[in-house]
């Protein structure tokens, strides 16, 4: 199996429990983790929280230099991961059901492995050898007609997706989509984005067996006490194995 670095941009103003909880089962399969901590300039501020939650992890305070924020994150984690062979770009809100899912898409040497929503190459899930990221324009800010990593990914070779290395989506992976986002909509009070999701995500989060921000808890709660959740849902249960 490949073991790659794994790297992650994480906004200061927002915690992801089940992506906590997910690093601490899944740390082995990767060489490292590194987190850059982006601030958005909001009023929570998260970062000494992370850093204690995550002792296992490396964080880069990022330094910006670019017009794009992610561009600069990214970058910033790329310049402390210089003598990795493999890049493992991870989104909060990629969810993964057991280590099953690793060994499936880690199990051979690719040089490029990738997540498809829809029609894009999308940068919730990457897993890239890095002596092809370099030979890029290490462009990842938004790029007309995409979005994020829209050049970036275009400057690859051709890949393989995750489903053809056996990964089932729903089953094996979700991306649950809008979860920053959404913690906005609600400050605003807009609509969610997949709001069953959303708040099925928020509830299952309030029972994760992991340590809690005071402030970002409170938040957790009053989506919970307004919006309530839906029961039961047919395929998130298995992304939050709280027994284990």
């Amino acid at each position: 199996m490949i073991k790659p670095a794994c790297l992650i941009v994480w906004p200061i103003n927002v915690d992801y429990p089940i992506c906590r909880y997910n690093l601490l089962r899944f740390k082995d399969y990767f060489s490292s983790i590194w987190i850059a901590l982006s601030n958005h300039h909001q009023e929570i501020n998260l970062g000494n929280f992370v850093r204690a939650n995550l002792p296992f992890c490396n964080f880069v305070e990022v330094v910006r230099t670019r017009e794009d924020w992610r561009d600069d994150a990214v970058n910033n984690l790329l310049d402390k991961t210089e003598n990795e062979k493999y890049i493992f770009f991870l989104e909060q809100d990629f969810l993964i059901k057991d280590g099953t899912f690793f060994e499936k898409v880690f199990k051979d040497d690719h040089d490029f492995i990738y997540f498809m929503e829809g029609s894009r190459i999308h940068p919730a899930f990457a897993c890239i050898k890095r002596e092809l990221i370099d030979k890029t324009s290490k462009n990842f800010s938004v790029f007309p007609p995409g979005d994020h990593f829209y050049k970036f990914f275009h400057e690859l070779p051709q890949g393989i997706n995750i489903e053809e290395l056996g990964a089932i989506h729903k089953e094996d992976f979700y991306h649950l989509a809008g979860v920053t986002q959404n913690y906005m909509n609600f400050k605003y009070g807009e609509p969610f984005f997949k709001p069953n999701n959303f708040l099925y995500y928020v509830y299952k989060s309030l029972q994760l067996p992991v340590p809690k921000h005071p402030l970002f808890d409170q938040i957790h709660q009053q989506i919970e006490r307004t919006f309530g959740h839906c029961p039961h849902h047919i395929f998130l249960d298995k992304f939050f194995p709280l027994d284990k």
